[in-house]
């Protein structure tokens, strides 16, 4: 797990790699989007499970906004 009891990430790091990708994203691709929230902070079926996992989140949520 990324985050969490078992994580290897305390929760400054992890904001800060969300904050870079957000930014990464809205730099590259010109979309805003916010990449966290109170789902994604859930232990169960969270996207922050792994670096994998995470990767493949935020892949969905820019396809899902290039669609529109």
């Amino acid at each position: 797990m990324l985050y969490g009891a078992c994580g290897v990430l305390d929760s400054m790091s992890l904001v800060s790699i969300v904050i870079d990708v957000e930014q990464m994203i809205e730099e590259q691709l010109g979309v805003k989007m916010t990449l966290v929230n109170d789902s994604a902070m859930s232990p169960k079926g969270s996207p922050l499970q792994s670096v994998n996992t995470f990767a493949n989140y935020i892949l969905e949520r820019a396809l899902s906004f290039r669609r529109r």
